[in-house]
């Protein structure tokens, strides 16, 4: 997947998370907010996760539209960075859901 599609989708995944963690950020929490706005943000990074392995496919397809090997390979190894990047999205939601304010998404 081109350098510039991965920085383009943790741009978007970032910018997601920051704007739906920003209030939260700002203001103390009771239990049931807290609850509910972890469940918001674990919706946003499995939606901006969603998005990134559509992209993979298609990025992927793209670039390798007459080998299956390759196209195979390609979609593995982009899906695994949409992994990561989702593993790091939760690990900020359940940061802000334990009253901890994360400085970097």
């Amino acid at each position: 997947m081109p350098k510039f599609s991965r920085g383009v989708l943790r741009l978007l995944g970032v910018l997601a998370v920051v704007a739906l963690l920003q209030p939260l950020a700002s203001s103390r929490l009771l239990g049931s907010d807290a609850g509910r706005n972890f469940s918001r943000c674990v919706q946003v990074c499995n939606d901006v996760n969603n998005a990134c392995g559509i992209r993979c496919q298609d990025d992927c397809r793209t670039m390798f539209p007459n080998n299956k090997q390759q196209r195979d390979a390609c979609t593995a190894a982009c899906k695994a960075d949409c992994q990561t990047q989702l593993d790091e999205c939760k690990l900020v939601c359940h940061a802000i859901k334990d009253g901890i304010s994360p400085t970097e998404p």
